[in-house]
Order: structure tokens, then C-alpha cells, then sequence
């Protein structure tokens, strides 16, 4: 049994007092069928579970590995840096020092600052709209990178040039911040501070800085969907990131194709911790929001001759909402045999693999505040769901924006990549997301836990869990 393997059944046991083969814990877990099929082929088998489905396993051909040694050590990373390069530099002001701003957002209603990953920006809208309606604050949002966001809390860092907000009528517009940098109230990662390379990597956070967690993102690498690839290994990454044009894993070998983000992007850095690669020594072209990559890796589909050795790294939410353009592989951990997508198969939204820890490109979005006054502490409170916001389940606008609520994890871990430990929240949802999620669920309905089997006690949010 390898490591991570072994990580998994220790962590299974944990909570179920069981072993990992046992029908009930696989209820617990949502551990399916997990049927080895050759890459490209459809899953299948008799289903043991009755509440999660039949998975695919994905295996990485080995074999494409050129650099690889005998043994399967990695070689060292290649001397300097690729292109992923330092923090980008701040955004430039809006106006000259000592003139006026053009639609300043310091004159919006109740403004609050928030600052950080550009991939949190369609959750933050539904708040931003509903916020707005009801005037009792105006989110006011820089997409500046996770690590941006982090810098922009633990440091004091101002941020200058313009942001978004989303008016009472839903629509997105454009203001001017300070011309010397306006202080955030709340920064938003989607890695622990700790992962941020810009930081020095801090052993911990200072005082009077609190890291409260939010939903969880997903990540992956994402290929063009005519694209004839059929999964990732986290050694074939470290190759294709790390060594760019030289990675010898045809035919991810012209950096022109490869696409990264940045090294202030949480995507970036949380796949990072995942492959060995430090997010400064990625390769390919940078980009410096998920958007841009996403438009980019869909304009290198439309060539088949670029279409064929593209790939690019994406939070999870932007690659479901585009299946007809571009398509996330299956990823094959480190010492694993097989790779998993994120979903059951590459047609659901159910993140089963995430949630059962057998995908493991994932953290939780990560709000850090300093000593917070009572606006930012009551936004704090939505977004962590805490405080009930008037006109929003939570649970659905996290289905909406395509990230996973922390009640429907199974597991968890308290570093980036990090090892998995079991996870078994007070109020259970797995079963109401996977409803939300993809309209059915295998659950059994209830009103009441009286009506819930052994294996699943628990009624909450109407369906039995343990």
C-alpha cells in the first residue's frame, strides 16, 4: 500500500472505526466502486454503495516519462527560473498623485475592501448583488491574486488602481481606489498564507492576523477539449512545469502551449505544494487571471496543431462551466497507480474524488482579516456562513460558483498538498449538495433521524448522513 494510500485508509478509519473495504464506512466516505479502466475507456462494475457512484480510474502511461530515473527518482529542478516570476507589480493608480479619482469607491455606500484570488469572484458576486440590494454594504473587489490578497492583510499593504462592485441592479461596475493605495479589509486565498513564495513562507501567522475558512476550490490541469490526452501524473507535471521545453513528456514540450498563471496566484501555488515545482520556477506563458488563461487555452484549441500539445493549469468551477471548450484530466498522485477527476466521472459535478480525498488538487478558500471592524466582521460571517444573509442559501450559491461547502468534505488537511486526516463536520450536507449539485442524489430522504439506517443516522438538510 503506498503512502498516500495508507494516508487514506488511516484517515477512513478514523472516523469509521472500520476498514477501508467495508460497505458501511464506504457510505460514511462516499468511497464508491473505483474501477481501474484504460485511459480513455468508461468505468463500470456493480455498484456496493448505496450512496455514492461508480468512479473512474485513469492510469498515466510511465512509460512517456524520458527523464525519469531507473528507480523513479526525479532529477533536480533545471538551474534559474522559468517565467512564473515574482509578485506582479502593483496595479497602476488611476490617476495622478494629487488629483481627484474618477468615480472614487471610497463614495460608495458602506464600502468594504476585499482583495485577492480571481478565482473567488463568482462567489463573491451573488454576495456583492444581494449586499448591494438590500444597502447595507457594497463589496468592493481587486482580482489581484491570492497571494496579493494575503500580502494585502498580513503586511498592511495598500492597493492602488481600480476595482469591481456589483450595484443593487446586479450589474458589474468600475471604480477608482486611492491614488496611494487603499487598505483591505478582508484578503481572500485560496492557499494558507504559508504556501505564499512572496512571503518567505511563514511559519505562522502574526499576531492579530485570523484565517477563517471558507468553501473548498478544486484545481487541475486542463487540456483543449479536442485535445487526444487522457490524464496527468504529478511526476509528468513536475516535468512539463519544471522543465518546460525540455520536459521530454511529449507532446507537453513547447512552453508557447504551456500555460501557467502567476506565482501570486493560489492556483498556482497550491498546485505547487501538489508536484514539487515551486510557483517561481513554473514554465510557460503566464497569465495573470484565470480568465486569461481559460481565453487562452481555448484560442490554442481552435488550431489543431496547438490543440494537441496545450495544457494549462485552472480552478476547477472555470473548466465545468466550459466542458465544450476545454477538459480537466484526471490526475495521478505521487506513488499512486491511478488518476482520478475530480468528479465520479468527467461528466458529473459531484466532486465525490475531492471529498473522499482520492482527487487531491484542493484547499479551502482562505478570508484573513485584521482586527475587523463590525461591516467586515458581518461579511466575514456570510461568507463563512456563520449569519444567515437574507434571499441566499449558502449551499446554492456555492453550487452556483462551483466551489465545494466544507459540511460536505470528508476529509481535510492543515497544509497545502499536505497529508489527510478525517473530517466530520456537526451538520453533514454531502448528500444536500450532491442534490443541489446534480439534481439527484442516492441518499435516502427524511424528516427526521428516527427514519435514518445505522450506516447513516443522521437527518440533516433532509437526507440520512453520518
Amino acid at each position: 500500500m503506498r503512502a498516500r494510500e495508507i494516508l487514506r485508509a488511516a484517515a477512513v478509519m478514523g472516523v469509521c472505526g472500520v476498514s477501508l473495504t467495508t460497505g458501511g464506512c464506504r457510505q460514511v466516505l462516499g468511497l464508491g466502486d473505483y474501477v481501474e479502466v484504460a485511459a480513455g475507456g468508461a468505468g463500470g462494475g456493480a455498484d456496493t454503495c448505496d450512496t455514492c457512484a461508480p468512479t473512474e480510474c485513469v492510469k498515466f502511461d510511465s512509460s512517456r516519462l524520458t527523464l525519469l530515473g531507473p528507480d523513479g527518482t526525479r532529477p533536480a529542478l533545471p538551474a534559474g527560473t522559468g517565467a512564473g516570476g515574482d509578485m506582479p507589480a502593483v496595479i497602476p493608480s488611476a490617476g495622478a498623485a494629487g488629483q481627484p479619482a474618477v468615480n472614487p469607491c471610497s463614495e460608495l455606500d458602506n464600502p468594504v475592501f476585499v482583495a485577492g484570488s480571481s478565482a473567488a469572484k463568482p462567489f463573491l458576486q451573488q454576495f456583492g448583488e444581494n449586499l448591494a440590494a438590500t444597502g447595507e454594504m457594497t463589496l468592493v473587489y481587486q482580482s489581484a491574486g491570492s497571494c496579493v490578497g494575503v500580502d494585502a492583510v498580513v503586511n498592511d499593504t495598500p492597493i492602488p488602481g481600480k476595482a469591481t462592485y456589483w450595484a443593487a441592479t446586479g450589474e458589474e461596475r468600475s471604480c477608482s481606489l486611492e491614488a496611494q493605495g487603499t487598505a483591505v479589509d478582508l484578503g481572500i486565498s485560496d492557499v494558507f498564507a504559508t504556501t505564499c513564495p512572496e512571503l518567505g513562507f511563514l511559519p505562522e501567522l502574526p499576531a492579530g492576523v485570523t484565517d477563517d475558512l471558507g468553501p473548498v476550490q478544486t484545481m487541475g490541469f486542463v487540456v483543449p477539449a479536442s485535445s487526444q490526452e487522457t490524464a496527468i501524473s504529478a511526476d509528468a507535471a513536475y516535468f512539463v512545469y519544471g522543465f518546460g521545453d525540455g520536459s521530454g513528456v511529449e507532446p507537453w514540450t513547447d512552453e508557447t502551449a504551456i500555460l501557467q498563471r502567476t506565482s501570486a496566484s493560489g492556483t498556482q501555488s497550491l498546485i505547487a505544494s501538489v508536484i514539487g515545482v515551486p510557483p517561481t520556477k513554473f514554465h510557460g506563458v503566464t497569465n495573470s487571471a484565470s480568465a486569461d488563461l481559460l481565453a487562452q487555452l481555448v484560442s490554442l484549441g481552435r488550431d489543431e496543431d496547438t490543440a494537441v500539445k496545450a495544457i494549462g493549469i485552472l480552478v476547477a468551477g472555470d473548466a465545468d462551466q466550459n466542458r465544450s471548450q476545454v477538459r480537466l484530466l484526471p490526475f495521478q498522485d505521487a506513488g499512486e497507480s491511478c488518476g482520478y477527476y475530480p468528479d465520479s466521472s468527467p461528466t458529473s459535478l459531484d466532486k465525490q474524488n475531492v471529498r473522499d480525498g482520492h482527487y487531491p488538487i484542493w484547499g479551502p478558500l482562505h478570508f484573513l482579516t485584521r482586527q475587523p471592524n463590525s461591516k467586515t466582521q458581518r461579511l466575514l460571517s456570510y461568507l463563512t456562513g456563520t449569519a444567515t444573509i437574507t434571499g441566499l442559501d449558502l449551499i446554492q450559491v456555492y453550487v452556483q460558483s462551483r466551489v465545494l461547502p466544507r459540511c460536505a468534505m470528508r476529509v481535510t488537511r492543515s497544509t497545502d498538498g499536505g497529508h489527510l486526516t478525517p473530517y466530520a463536520p456537526a451538520n453533514p450536507c454531502g448528500c444536500y449538495f450532491e442534490q443541489q449539485a446534480t439534481g439527484a442524489t442516492r441518499c435516502q430522504a427524511c424528516t427526521a433521524s428516527s427514519e435514518c439506517p445505522e450506516s447513516a443516522a443522521t437527518c440533516s438538510k433532509g437526507f440520512c448522513e453520518r
